[in-house]
């Protein structure tokens, strides 16, 4: 199912919908700044969705954006990645998570 939902598309419509309070609010929640800095940044374009891991429910959406490095080599086979996991709670109408993982 998931497939079939544009998941970058509506981030990007939430964030313009919200970025003015996203602002307005950014040192007050950790979270937010994150995701503005995510935008701004330009990691945004850098990173790709990861349409399987992405949950769209009745009570909120989680966009899960992965950026792969292709650093992998003789002594290690695996990649390096980094993810960015942001949740945007329906119910609050507000994007509530923003974590970076990193492995």
């Amino acid at each position: 199912m998931n497939k079939h939902i544009d998941f970058t598309a509506i981030f990007t419509d939430l964030y313009e919908e919200h970025k003015l309070d996203l602002i307005q609010h950014r040192y007050e929640a950790d979270h937010f700044n994150r995701i503005i800095e995510f935008v701004d940044d330009g990691a945004l374009s850098a990173f790709d969705i990861e349409t399987e891991e992405c949950e769209f429910s009745d009570k909120s959406i989680m966009f899960v954006f992965g950026f792969t490095d292709n650093d992998a080599n003789e002594s290690s086979t695996q990649s390096s990645f980094s993810n960015y996991v942001i949740v945007f709670d329906r119910i609050l109408h507000e994007f509530t998570s923003c974590e970076y993982e990193q492995g």
